[in-house]
């Protein structure tokens, strides 16, 4: 056993428009979404426009397959191998260039393109067969059902993301092998008003932490709704569970992992609990946020970083210094200063000397040669002793000076004694 999962029974299909009918015809490809099975459609025109009359071989380069459908290579890899693994595609030959090319066929020159087979599953091809009778195929959307909407009062109906996922027509992607990006929820950016719509919130909140998983829509509901009825959306409330208010703007706080949490409503109503007032919602961020730009584009930086969160101005108890913080100010001049200075000192030292300063050889040859030894002070003799005898010149010997200036400071080195040869 090579471990690979085995490839489902499939047979010839007459012509390869009965191929791509008997696929738009299946269940798998009524289950795609509206946007990935569009782009899918595309996918399978172009290998059927391409394939061979007589063996259904299709050969269409990857270029030309993600010109037709906009995918990018990794999605479209993963799409062919998709189609490969329900048993539509039946791979003939890899893709290959002349440097990594099998024995086999050597002999050919330039890149070949991946060849596949145009294939039909047994089970596609057995309900295929009742097609004649015109019975009608099941919808993309047959997962669509009445309980995925939220009952409200409103006419408008209002969809629950807890049990169905949202879908996106604006942005184009498989929810296949391969998801892109979604849609911003319907309540991300506006503030649900009646209780219908709050629960609707509920459940894209819901859906969109982790941490939220295991608590119910209406407990849910309860926990955020009077942040909702001040204002705030579902951007809000999770970027506040992620945040803490603070002087200056919102710092991101540590949280617990979602699967060590015992009690998530608690935890929820805590982090939720550091944006209440006396039990009044403070402003929401995407609020809030412009009155501190104001103050930032006024006064400057270190001003809109001393603004307390939810103020609308400045105070000057605001401004006015701390002790601890006019300590630490004058720890960090007084370390600055230091710094400055064992730099400066480094610069000096480190710094070559000026040319008047630097010794040339004119200068330094006759301090070498013209050197003599200070003559040493005759010592004290008592009354009454004749003065010794004066010595004679110093010699003129760079040897003679060296010996004299031995014998005058009295470090004049030992005679050598021949070292003994001891037998072995």
């Amino acid at each position: 056993m090579t471990g690979q999962p085995a490839v489902p029974e499939s047979t010839l299909p007459r012509t390869a428009h009965d191929w791509a009918r008997a696929m738009f015809t299946s269940p798998w490809f009524g289950a795609r979404r509206r946007d990935c099975a569009t782009r899918l459609r595309l996918l399978v025109r172009t290998l059927a426009l391409h394939a061979d009359w007589e063996d259904h071989s299709s050969f269409p380069t990857w270029e030309r397959l993600m010109d037709a459908t906009g995918w990018s290579r990794s999605t479209m890899s993963s799409w062919l191998a998709e189609l490969h693994r329900l048993g539509w595609l039946a791979r003939l030959e890899r893709g290959t260039t002349p440097q990594f090319r099998p024995m086999a066929l050597q002999h050919l020159e330039g890149n070949r393109a991946a060849v596949y087979q145009l294939r039909v599953p047994v089970t596609t091809a057995d309900s295929a067969s009742t097609a004649i009778t015109r019975t009608p195929t099941l919808s993309r959307n047959h997962a669509f059902k009445r309980e995925h909407v939220v009952p409200t009062r409103a006419r408008k109906i209002i969809h629950s993301s807890c049990t169905k996922p949202q879908v996106n027509h604006d942005i184009d992607g498989p929810n296949g092998p391969r998801l892109h990006g979604k849609r911003p929820g319907f309540f991300d950016l506006r503030a649900p008003v009646s209780a219908g719509q709050m629960l609707a919130a509920a459940a894209e909140l819901k859906r969109a932490d982790r941490a939220l998983w295991r608590v119910s829509p209406r407990a849910l509901r309860a926990i955020v709704r009077p942040l909702w009825r001040a204002g705030w959306t579902n951007s809000d409330v999770l970027h506040a569970l992620d945040h803490a208010p603070a002087h200056g703007g919102p710092q991101r706080s540590e949280r617990c992992p979602a699967a060590e949490l015992r009690r998530p409503e608690g935890w929820v109503r805590h982090r939720l609990g550091r944006w209440l007032v006396g039990g009044t919602p403070v402003p929401a961020p995407r609020i809030w946020e412009p009155v501190r730009s104001g103050v930032l584009e006024r006064h400057g930086a270190a001003a809109a970083d001393r603004l307390p969160y939810g103020a609308s101005e400045l105070t000057a108890a605001d401004v006015e210094l701390a002790p601890a913080e006019r300590a630490a100010a004058a720890a960090a001049v007084t370390e600055e200063l230091a710094l400055r200075w064992a730099r400066e000192y480094r610069e000096r030292r480190n710094a070559p000397p000026p040319d008047h300063k630097a010794a040339a050889p004119a200068h330094r040859k006759p301090l070498v040669t013209g050197w003599r030894a200070a003559p040493a002070a005759p010592p004290e003799l008592p009354s009454g002793q004749p003065a010794p005898e004066a010595t004679a010149a110093p010699a003129d010997s760079a040897y003679e000076r060296a010996l004299e200036r031995a014998r005058a400071e009295g470090h004049l080195a030992r005679p050598r004694t021949q070292r003994r040869r001891h037998r072995r």
